[in-house]
């Protein structure tokens, strides 16, 4: 049994952090976040592709190792891995610095139920408003409301639980935290503005925690302002795109074409769809 402990630590530690793991995501990417916060705090090299959606998710030699052309998507030396959360995982259970996973088999269910919370629940109507915000979609009034309603009916489950909690599944930060912290970044950073947070304290309180983390800060550039006001409906933001080297060499973000499949906006009319990879995402 140590023999086989001992191989298996070995081999993990040979493909996290001798071989290099490759991100193939746009900039700005919240699905291509949760893989490289995670990264961080698990102090695991993570390159980042010279990538622009549209056009390097379509080139033969990006297929040839993914041909599903879904974004985000990472090379390993065991080979090709698609789906947010499975890379985000992945990365989490390659080591052991961070306890990514809590501590124990209880903690580690409560890390997977806060992740996939994220992905079914929290990112449909997240991703709803961003995309309308960026002009990645034809802006609805009432579909934009209706979305961020249901975010904030999602932030009240989310603030009762950080009610006497640090966190959401341990004592100290986890792949849960990540995972839900990189679905509300662009909405507090834009459209949920300080009156409507006065309903979720402690998830703001979780969150302004967060985004001033040196983990967070070095893959978003820079510690994340909530809005006073949200945008106007008129008013286009833009992806937060961090320069130098945590940025490594990422692409110009273009806008996925219709076509795609993709891992990174939910825009499903069914707000309660357990996939997470719908059209205009990867």
């Amino acid at each position: 049994a140590f023999f086989d402990f001992a191989s298996s630590f070995a081999r993990s530690f040979f493909l996290t952090h001798i071989m290099a793991l490759t991100l193939f995501d746009f900039a700005g990417s919240t699905r291509g976040w949760k893989a490289l916060i995670t990264a961080q705090y698990n102090g695991i090299k993570l390159n980042v592709a010279d990538f622009k959606m549209g056009e390097t998710n379509k080139t033969p030699e990006f297929l040839a190792q993914f041909p599903l052309g879904k974004a985000p998507a990472l090379s390993t030396p065991a080979g090709p891995l698609v789906e947010s959360n499975a890379i985000a995982r992945f990365i989490a259970r390659s080591s052991r610095l961070g306890n990514l996973y809590g501590l124990g088999a209880v903690e580690a269910g409560v890390v997977d139920q806060w992740v996939d919370w994220a992905s079914n629940e929290l990112t449909p109507p997240t991703d709803r408003m961003l995309a309308m915000s960026l002009g990645w979609t034809k802006y609805d009034k009432n579909g934009f409301n209706q979305a961020r309603k249901a975010t904030l009916n999602l932030l009240k489950i989310l603030d009762a639980q950080l009610l006497n909690n640090q966190f959401l599944a341990s004592n100290h930060v986890t792949l849960a935290d990540i995972c839900v912290a990189t679905a509300l970044i662009y909405p507090f950073a834009y459209m949920i503005d300080a009156n409507q947070r006065k309903s979720c304290p402690n998830v703001t309180r979780w969150l302004d925690f967060l985004v001033h983390q040196p983990e967070f800060i070095a893959v978003l550039g820079q510690p994340i302002e909530f809005c006073t006001k949200s945008t106007a409906a008129n008013e286009k933001i833009t992806l937060f795109v961090p320069s130098g080297p945590s940025a490594a060499s990422v692409g110009e973000t273009k806008q996925p074409e219709k076509e795609e499949t993709t891992d990174d906006f939910e825009l499903s009319d069914d707000s309660d769809s357990d996939d997470e990879d719908v059209d205009l995402d990867e």
